[in-house]
């Protein structure tokens, strides 16, 4: 039985019953459950079940052939760089390369990916850190519908300019096949040129297929829609647009 609960690594903010843990153990990470409440310095072994081994290959997967690498000199201020969390490690796919190419460049600002210190294994995927969301941009003071309708100042030109970015990206990304299926105003980012990017690919799958356990944002997609299709990233686009953060004053 696993003893080190002292480097656990807190998977949910708040512990909640039944929640999925990481626990670190000398070079080894393990997967599994706590049930119960209460902060880490009281957990126990037998609040801790179907503790698994995750194979590194996981959360560290080998360097895939002619990948572009990032490196580690170049500062985070203009490189925003994603390790693998808990879902990762559960699903991991390589949406980031099939998707970033020359002509998409509305979608996710992918760059490459940094090297672990022992050599020839993804340590984390790496994207452009862009200075805003949409919401922040267009709704600063992160008003309610009803006010921020009553206050918005983005101009005609500057939302068709987004609109027109967005719709792009998403082309783009149709084209491959691949529906985003969680598109919100915080997963489009406002670029330092004032382009529309879009970001955040965690619930992003394959047309038709079903969306099983996926993440999908409360409020910004039909909750009926279990296959993945391009109707729903439309859908969701569409939530933006009636929301008022791309309607022109």
């Amino acid at each position: 039985m696993l003893r080190d609960t002292s480097r656990l690594v807190q998977y949910s903010i708040i512990i909640y019953l039944s929640s999925n843990i990481l626990l670190v153990e000398a070079d080894s990470l393990f997967r599994g459950y706590y049930f119960g409440r209460g902060p880490y310095p009281f957990l126990t072994d037998e609040k801790i079940t179907d503790m698994t081994l995750v194979p590194r290959t996981i959360y560290n997967p080998m360097l895939p052939k002619h990948v572009k690498m990032v490196a580690s000199s170049i500062s985070e201020e203009i490189v925003y760089s994603k390790g693998f969390s808990l879902d990762d490690v559960l699903d991991w796919k390589p949406e980031d390369e099939i998707i970033a190419s020359p002509l998409g460049r509305e979608i996710n600002g992918y760059l490459g990916v940094r090297e672990t210190m022992d050599g020839g294994r993804v340590e984390s995927v790496c994207f452009v850190r862009y200075p805003h969301t949409l919401n922040q941009k267009v709704n600063p003071c992160n008003y309610d519908k009803k006010t921020f309708l009553t206050k918005r100042t983005i101009s005609a030109v500057q939302a068709e300019k987004y609109l027109t970015g967005i719709r792009r990206g998403l082309r783009h990304l149709h084209k491959a096949n691949l529906i985003h299926n969680n598109l919100t105003p915080d997963n489009i980012m406002i670029s330092s040129e004032d382009e529309a990017v879009i970001i955040d690919f965690e619930s992003t799958e394959l047309k038709d297929i079903k969306l099983l356990r996926i993440k999908r944002t409360p409020g910004w997609h039909a909750s009926k829609a279990n296959i993945a299709a391009e109707e729903n990233d439309i859908a969701a686009l569409r939530r933006v647009v009636g929301f008022g953060l791309l309607l022109a004053v």
